[in-house]
């Protein structure tokens, strides 16, 4: 559950299917001092028209002062996104009128199986350079819904081709209630570059900054990431030793929002090394990882890997009103 293959996270940015224009840029990132932004900076924010170029796009609320706007997605255009993006939708799914949080439409996909992704990417090369990044969208799942017994993504930023696979900084969901499925599990800042060693790279989880969250099945709730990659680092030899990432001290900072309420903040962390962050993948949602080992998730027993481990009944996951600034 604490480790799993990179391969499993990049499927965010590479779903089956999904439209495949790959931009790539060489912007470098700015070393800055630059502090964390202070409260939720979107609360309440929809997306109020759709253009091809999401850049254009523009959202119900005002974009901060010092702030851009990258990218804004409410899956209402003809075709509903654009060649800069990729849509996952694990078993089905695809953009959808019913059930949209806003306007007449939204994404959805549906999980009935381990290592499915659902989600919404924005492709490399987008982003550009940047000291502090927010992700915020709105997302739905079923009525009676589950954590899974391993990990569910709601997604952040990943830098391909670095650090062995990847660097990225994600948050995750981890079960740590038993073997079972549950409606509530434990959200954690985690970072999947090589963990054998610190500079330039991290492959160690905030576990000291984690916190519970509910699935909360059946509401639309928001989710706002902010994101202030670390340039420099200050590690301890119990940084490599250790998979806590609270041994491993750098200038970077992290804070996740829902529906505008802080749930997590952390400063004065390495979330990514000094690996240069600048165009990075960005993602909404992801992947759903489950290790009861039951094939079938129809299944009312399971004999797998772990008997007696119930996987969750099929669920749908819904996406919209995706929007990016930065500064």
């Amino acid at each position: 559950m604490k480790k799993f293959l990179v391969a499993i996270i990049f499927v965010i940015c590479l779903g089956a299917g999904a439209q495949a224009q790959q931009i790539t840029g060489s912007t470098k990132l700015t070393v800055s001092t630059s502090t964390p932004s202070a409260g939720a900076l979107l609360t309440g924010a929809t997306v109020t028209s759709d253009a091809s170029n999401g850049a254009n796009s523009t959202i119900s609320v005002p974009v901060p002062s010092g702030w851009s706007l990258v990218w804004a997605r409410g899956f209402e255009g003809n075709p509903s996104i654009s060649p800069s993006e990729t849509i996952t939708t694990g078993a089905s799914g695809g953009v959808t009128s019913n059930n949209p949080h806003s306007g007449g439409h939204a994404l959805v996909g549906r999980y009935d199986g381990p290592d499915q992704t659902v989600g919404w990417s924005l492709h490399q090369g987008i982003l550009g350079s940047f000291n502090e990044v927010v992700i915020s969208f709105w997302e739905y799942v079923d009525p009676g819904a589950l954590y899974p017994d391993s990990d569910f993504f709601y997604g952040g930023i990943v830098q391909p081709g670095v650090c062995g696979q990847i660097q990225d900084i994600q948050y995750d969901m981890q079960n740590f209630s038993g073997q079972n499925s549950s409606n509530s599990a434990t959200l954690v800042l985690v970072s999947e570059g090589y963990d054998t060693q610190a500079t330039p790279c991290m492959g160690k989880y905030q576990y000291s900054t984690s916190k519970p969250l509910s699935m909360s099945g059946g509401s639309w709730r928001q989710f706002e990431i902010h994101i202030l990659p670390s340039t420099s680092v200050s590690d301890s030899t119990s940084c490599l030793a250790t998979n806590n990432g609270s041994d491993c001290k750098g200038n970077g900072s992290s804070t996740f929002y829902v529906n505008g309420q802080q749930l997590i903040s952390m400063t004065g962390a390495d979330i990514n090394g000094t690996t240069n962050m600048a165009n990075s993948i960005v993602g909404v949602g992801g992947v759903l990882t489950d290790l009861s080992g039951c094939g079938s998730w129809a299944s009312t027993s399971c004999g797998g890997s772990r008997p007696g481990a119930m996987p969750p009944a099929p669920f749908n996951r819904y996406i919209d009103d995706v929007i990016i600034v930065k500064r």
